[in-house]
């Protein structure tokens, strides 16, 4: 999982980040969605998020994700933005760590 993964498709307004970042708690967090490049669908729950140079189209984001077809929850570290269209290069994903306990929606 080492390799940089580009987001083509995600959310499309803030509120979807801010509410996975404080709704629930660490057991129940809400998880949001995003389709990577190689056409793989992942569940993420934020932990961290931070502006872009003062945008509120561009986030920086930390958090656990779930890769399509797995159980355990990864720690990653990501970019995304809302200025791009679904299907282009809307951020970027970084798996980083190892993995955490199992999670459930």
């Amino acid at each position: 999982m080492g390799k940089r993964h580009y987001i083509i498709n995600g959310p499309d307004q803030i509120l979807d980040l801010v509410t996975s970042l404080t709704h629930g708690n660490y057991n129940q967090q809400v998880w949001i969605k995003f389709q990577l490049d190689d056409n793989q669908h992942i569940r993420c729950a934020l932990t961290g998020l931070r502006r872009d140079e003062g945008s509120n189209k561009r986030w920086f984001f930390d958090g656990r994700a779930i890769p399509n077809g797995q159980e355990l929850a990864l720690p990653v570290k990501g970019f995304y933005s809302f200025i791009e269209k679904a299907g282009h290069a809307r951020g970027w994903i970084d798996w980083v760590g190892e993995k955490s306990n199992k999670e459930t929606d």
